[in-house]
């Protein structure tokens, strides 16, 4: 994988708690070798019973009903039917990081890892607020997005750092995240077809891999 693309997910993956590390890359990765193409896009590595599995293995897991807090967004564990249509439907998270990982082709220890890095949602250890689910993934909370928190009181979610009530709440950050690793993967090896969403097709933005600009 290019090294333009392994800078860009090298916070998300390296950084990462231990427990949802990759293992299968762990003892070959390095700055140069995060994670392997093969495993980055292994959507099979997990189904949903043994993420669901995986979860109840931390008693104070974030993405276990029981720790909710009671100030949690309805629309948190709304699972979506694709990047645009949220959906209606209330579930688990085991199947929202399942039910992504298989739309955008991703490994579902990657999202694992991403929520835990991010917002220690999946140990729990940094205690469940409700701000850490809308920020999930870190998905559109740009840098000093602290200083100049959102409101979205239709969704029942406030001071919050992601800038687009489209992308704030657990299942979308998922959703969108999600959509953003493979994007920025099929970019680095110079597709420029690839949209993922089934709708839009982006031409404008590149990085390193193959084509510089």
């Amino acid at each position: 994988m290019k090294r333009a693309f392994l800078t860009a997910i090298a916070l998300t993956l390296v950084a990462a708690s231990a427990t949802v590390f990759l293992n299968q890359d762990k003892a070959l990765a390095s700055v140069d070798n995060i994670i392997s193409d093969a495993n980055f896009i292994n959507e099979n590595a997990m189904d949903e019973g043994q993420i669901a599995a995986f979860i109840n293995k931390f008693p104070k897991s974030c993405l276990l009903p029981r720790n909710y807090p009671q100030d949690l967004s309805p629309i948190s564990f709304i699972e979506p039917n694709n990047y645009f249509d949220h959906g209606s439907r209330q579930t688990s998270a085991a199947r929202i990081i399942n039910k992504m990982s298989k739309y955008y082709h991703l490994n579902p220890q990657v999202i694992l890892t991403t929520l835990e890095k991010e917002q220690a949602l999946v140990s729990g250890s940094q205690g469940c607020a409700s701000w850490r689910y809308n920020s999930a993934m870190g998905y559109n909370c740009p840098d000093g997005s602290e200083n100049s928190l959102k409101d979205y009181p239709d969704l029942g979610i406030y001071r919050t750092c992601v800038k687009n009530p489209g992308n704030a709440g657990f299942a979308r950050q998922v959703n969108r995240a999600a959509w953003q690793l493979r994007f920025d993967q099929e970019r680095a090896y110079g597709n420029l077809s690839w949209g993922g969403d089934g709708n839009v097709y982006y031409y404008g933005r590149m990085t390193e891999g193959l084509r510089s600009r």
